[in-house]
C-alpha cells in the first residue's frame, strides 16, 4: 500500500542586459503520500511555493558578482527570505579570488515528519511530526593558483544551522533503531588545502589536508560524526609501452581520532565513544591490454589495519588487508575491426 506522486510548476525568466544577466522565477511543489511505513498506512500531502531573483553583474572582464534572493512560504511554517552574494575576481591569469554569503532554508519532508521505515526488518527509522524547519548560512573564501601543470588552492568556511534536521539513536549498544530530530546548535567551520602536480613523464602527485571543526550540539553533548583532521597523498605513474599502458597508483589517508557521544533512551543518559586514529594505504597496479583487456590488481589496506571500534555511522569497520583481481572486456573493442 504505497502511493507517491510529485508534482512542481515552475516559470523562469532570464534575459542579459548590457553587463548584467537577471534571472527571476516561480515554482510551486506539492506533493502526496500514502506508505504502508506510515502508522495505519495513512496519507500525508505537502504543498510550498517559492519566488527568486538573480542578478549575473559583470562589470570588467576580472570581475564577476552575483546576488540573489529567494523567499519561500508553507502554510505551517510560513515565510522564509534568503539571500546570498558571491563575487569572483581573478587579478593575474594564474590567480583567482573567490568570496561568498549565503543562507538556506529547508522545510522537513514528508517522510522525516511521519514514516516508520523498518531497513530489512534490523533497523527501525521514525519521523517526528514535531520537526521545524532547519536554517543554515554559510560564509565562503577561496584562493587558487594554477600553472602548467603546478595547482595550489587554499578554501575556508563557516557554516551556522539553527534547528539542523539530523538523527539519532533511540537505545545506542541495544538497538540500531533511530528518529529524525531537530539539533540544538550546529556550526561548522572548515579548511582545506589541495595541490596538485603533473610532469611531463607521466608522474602525478596529489596531496590534501581538511580540517573541520564540526559542533553538532544536543541537550549540551556533542553528537558530530566527522573527524576533525584528514589528510589525503596520492602518486600515479602512467607510461605507454608498446601497445599496452601500463600504470601504478599508491593512495593513502590519515584521519584522526573522533569522540562523540550517543543518547540512550532507556538509561536516560550519554554515553561516550572513542574512536582512534587510522592510517589506510593501497596501491593499484593496471595494465590496459589491446582488443579491450584490462588487467587490475590491488591490495587494499597495505599494512594490516585493523580497527579496535567500529560504528557504521563513524566508519566501516577494517579487519585486515584485502587483495583484488579485476580483468575487464570490452566486446566491441575485442571483436571489432
Amino acid at each position: 500500500d504505497y502511493r507517491n506522486r510529485t508534482q512542481m510548476l515552475r516559470a523562469d525568466y532570464s534575459g542579459t542586459y548590457g553587463d548584467h544577466t537577471v534571472s527571476i522565477g516561480s515554482e510551486g511543489f506539492f506533493e502526496y503520500l500514502k506508505h504502508y511505513m506510515m502508522k495505519d498506512s495513512a496519507d500525508a500531502r505537502n504543498e510550498n511555493y517559492a519566488f527568486y531573483m538573480q542578478e549575473d553583474w559583470k562589470p570588467f572582464s576580472s570581475l564577476n558578482v552575483i546576488v540573489g534572493v529567494r523567499a519561500d512560504y508553507h502554510r505551517k511554517y510560513h515565510w522564509h527570505v534568503t539571500p546570498k552574494v558571491s563575487a569572483m575576481y581573478r587579478p593575474a591569469k594564474t590567480i583567482t579570488l573567490r568570496a561568498g554569503y549565503s543562507q538556506g532554508y529547508r522545510i522537513p519532508t514528508l517522510k522525516e515528519l511521519y514514516q516508520e521505515f523498518n531497513m530489512a526488518g534490523i533497523i527501525m527509522i521514525y519521523g517526528n511530526k514535531d520537526l521545524k524547519p532547519e536554517y543554515g548560512s554559510q560564509l565562503s573564501a577561496s584562493v587558487e593558483y594554477d600553472h602548467g601543470g603546478f595547482n595550489l588552492s587554499l578554501s575556508a568556511y563557516h557554516n551556522r544551522f539553527r534547528n539542523k534536521i539530523t538523527y539519532e539513536y533511540i537505545s545506542p549498544g541495544q538497538s540500531y533503531n533511530m528518529q529524525y530530530v531537530n539539533a540544538d546548535n550546529v556550526k561548522t567551520t572548515g579548511m582545506e588545502a589541495t595541490l596538485n602536480y603533473r610532469m611531463q613523464c607521466g608522474l602525478r602527485f596529489t596531496a590534501a589536508y581538511t580540517y573541520i571543526n564540526d559542533y553538532n550540539v544536543r541537550n549540551g553533548y556533542n553528537q558530530s560524526w566527522i573527524r576533525p583532521h584528514t589528510a589525503k597523498f596520492n602518486a600515479t605513474y602512467k607510461r605507454k609501452i608498446g601497445k599496452t599502458t601500463e600504470s601504478v597508483a599508491f593512495n593513502s589517508q590519515w584521519m584522526s581520532s573522533i569522540t562523540r557521544y550517543s543518547y540512550d533512551a532507556k538509561a536516560n543518559t550519554y554515553t561516550r565513544y572513542v574512536f582512534d586514529p587510522r592510517t589506510i594505504c593501497s596501491i593499484n597496479l593496471r595494465s590496459e591490454l589491446p582488443r579491450g583487456i584490462n588487467l587490475g590488481f590491488m591490495i587494499d589496506n597495505l599494512f594490516n589495519y585493523h580497527d579496535k571500534a567500529a560504528d557504521s555511522d563513524v566508519q566501516l569497520p577494517l579487519n585486515g588487508i584485502s587483495y583484488v583481481l579485476t580483468v575487464g572486456i570490452n566486446l566491441s573493442d575485442l571483436f571489432g575491426k
